[in-house]
């Protein structure tokens, strides 16, 4: 089952309470249901550190607290961040895989200079929104294959998912 997850952000001021932290098989990065007050539903990427109960807002008016999801203009500089906007509005581009991390370099202007997590420096506007914090799943890249019959049985699940 396909989940599908919510890159954008843009429920504005509604806190949100996490249901869950799930395993995608689709991902590197584990995902969280919330549960937002007014009823809605949706999937976001799992923070390191973010577990069922906590309470995550998006918005400008938001705090920068673990999970948040709030524009680049109100991060505190030298912030971790994941799940950054290349364009204003566009969705989470930047660092998505489990255990990125994005660091807030600096602001002048219009636009922010982030570090990424291969060392190149990158400028976005500032009106571009990021979740704070970690991914999560930090230790997948120590996982073990283990058989080529596992490599083999993700790569047949993939192929039946994309089939109409």
């Amino acid at each position: 089952m396909y989940r599908i997850v919510d890159w954008h952000r843009t429920h504005d001021g509604v806190p949100a309470r996490v249901d869950s932290i799930q395993h995608d098989p689709y991902r590197s990065a584990n995902i969280a249901l919330l549960h937002y007050a007014d009823g809605r539903k949706s999937y976001i990427l799992a923070p390191a550190g973010l577990k069922a109960g906590d309470t995550v807002v998006s918005g400008p008016a938001a705090e920068p607290r673990l999970g948040n999801c709030l524009p680049l203009s109100k991060m505190p500089l030298g912030s971790p961040m994941h799940c950054v906007e290349l364009v204003p509005g566009q969705g989470g581009k930047l660092g998505r895989a489990a255990g990125t991390s994005i660091s807030l370099a600096s602001r002048e202007g219009d636009y922010a200079t982030l570090i990424m997590p291969s060392g190149e420096m990158r400028k976005v506007h500032v009106d571009c929104r990021a979740s704070y914090g970690q991914v999560g799943n930090i230790d997948h890249a120590l996982e073990s294959i283990g058989k080529a019959g596992r490599n083999r049985h993700k790569a047949s699940a993939r192929a039946c998912a994309a089939r109409p």
